[in-house]
């Protein structure tokens, strides 16, 4: 039984990741869409030729002794059809109408339950389809004799002159069926990339794939709320906000304790929290890690080193007047940007993300010589980096550090580049303490509860 829970479980993921996956890709699905209707249409009218229809309804008289029934009637009108899609009676028609190449046809049909047969003939012009019809009318008895006998066929309908084509374009049909087909077909190639991408897709593949451990599953907490019959889009994921959930608060308590257990096993205070791409959550994790550790008294500076794209500040939605960059430039002394927030109790400090030479400020050595003065003066020093795979900030800073803690974003950045970035950080021997699977699939039918924070505390509401 617990085998197949876990099954199941397993297939959910897979599902979840896979819908995940094409939904973030719908942008390219509805261009593949646009552009397969656009280029369909334009093939269909470049090759659209218009044809005529002239049609009729005769009923068919076989003379004495017929007796007329569904099945006879059928048989007979399929013989008929057979001979007048025939070579030999469309060389006649040619004949008749004195011309050597004919791009036309004839059609049969029965109307079930009567002796009443429906006759059309087809052309790319309305002159010559229903000149067709009448050669026809006058020529049948020659070739039909042999399979049908002397059968006569009595004109029901008068014979007209088509006005316009029966396979007329309708080009929003056309575009709106091909580009269903193309949209369809992209959405099936995203199906089968997104499972047969080597990814982390679950929780243990963080052991199998990557030999690491998980100190932390952050379940994925949408963006989007639900208010007053109105879609809202919250500012940031912070424990602290109203509108999050409770399981995303339960979480970053389980990493806490989780985090501080290893940290005062090893005694590291310096740690570096980094991911292996973009968009896989390190800023949101590092902020509320750092909230959770303040809440338990502990005394935390989050910096933020990434200088090309820094973050903190846009997550904290604050505006800072002093940046990194001064301090590392010497113009400023380090205790001089430092920003103590009071509602959460930690102190912070912002970049600016105006430089260039981003590589040159972090290797001049004013950065790790404060953080081995200062470290006694926190509990902990949480430092936020660019992506590891992008450029080799990420590694200056982590030199300096005392461990790494790796945010890897569910069935987002392939298993091969994240185990590049571990093995980088162990050969400059920084020790990789442990990952948190980000934006993970939500447990299904998981009561949330709303929580708001007063004086230090999350207090949950219904």
């Amino acid at each position: 039984m617990e085998k197949e829970k876990q099954q199941k479980k397993n297939w959910n993921e897979q599902l979840y990741n896979i819908i995940r996956d094409v939904l973030s890709r719908w942008h390219i699905i509805c261009l593949t869409g646009v552009i397969t209707a656009i280029l369909a249409d334009l093939f269909l009218t470049l090759t659209y030729v218009p044809m005529y229809r002239t049609g009729t309804s005769v009923v068919l008289n076989m003379g004495a002794g017929y007796i007329s029934d569904a099945d006879t009637d059928k048989e007979v009108a399929e013989a008929l059809g057979y001979v007048l899609t025939s070579n030999l009676f469309m060389d006649k028609i040619k004949e008749d109408l004195n011309v050597s190449n004919l791009n036309g046809r004839f059609a049969v049909r029965d109307i079930e339950g009567t002796s009443i047969l429906e006759i059309y003939s087809e052309a790319d012009s309305p002159q010559i389809s229903y000149r067709m019809m009448y050669a026809m009318m006058e020529r049948y008895q020659e070739v039909t004799s042999l399979v049908i006998g002397n059968a006569k066929m009595d004109v029901i309908d008068k014979i007209q002159v088509p006005v316009k084509p029966y396979n007329e374009l309708n080009h929003w049909k056309n575009m709106l069926a091909a580009g269903v087909v193309g949209a369809a077909f992209m959405t099936a190639v995203f199906i089968l990339m997104s499972f047969m991408r080597d990814t982390i897709k679950e929780k243990k593949d963080i052991k199998e794939k990557l030999q690491v451990r998980l100190l932390a599953d952050v379940a994925n907490e949408p963006k989007i709320m639900l208010k007053g019959g109105r879609l809202y889009r919250k500012k940031s994921l912070l424990v602290t906000q109203i509108t999050t959930s409770f399981a995303f608060v339960e979480t970053f308590q389980r990493l806490r304790a989780r985090f501080e257990a290893q940290a005062q096993k090893k005694k590291y205070k310096i740690v570096v929290i980094n991911s292996t791409t973009e968009n896989e959550g390190k800023t949101s994790v590092i902020v509320n890690l750092a909230i959770a550790l303040a809440r338990q008294g502990r005394r935390v500076l989050v910096m933020d080193a990434d200088l090309g794209k820094p973050s903190i500040a846009k997550i904290m939605d604050l505006k800072p007047v002093h940046t990194l960059e001064t301090v590392l430039k010497g113009e400023k002394e380090m205790e001089e940007i430092i920003f103590h927030h009071e509602r959460t109790g930690l102190d912070l400090i912002f970049a600016g993300g105006r430089e260039d030479d981003t590589t040159g400020l972090l290797e001049n050595g004013i950065l790790g010589g404060w953080l081995e003065e200062n470290r006694d003066n926190y509990d902990y020093i949480l430092i936020d980096t660019p992506p590891a795979s992008f450029m080799g900030d990420s590694m200056i800073v982590a030199a300096e550090a005392d461990a790494v803690l790796l945010v890897v974003r569910q069935d987002f950045a392939p298993t091969v580049l994240i185990n590049r970035t571990i093995e980088r950080y162990l050969q400059q021997d920084t020790p990789v303490m442990g990952c948190v699977l980000n934006r993970s699939m939500p447990l299904v039918g998981e009561k949330k509860k709303a929580y708001r924070y007063r004086g230090g505390e999350h207090r949950g509401t219904e």
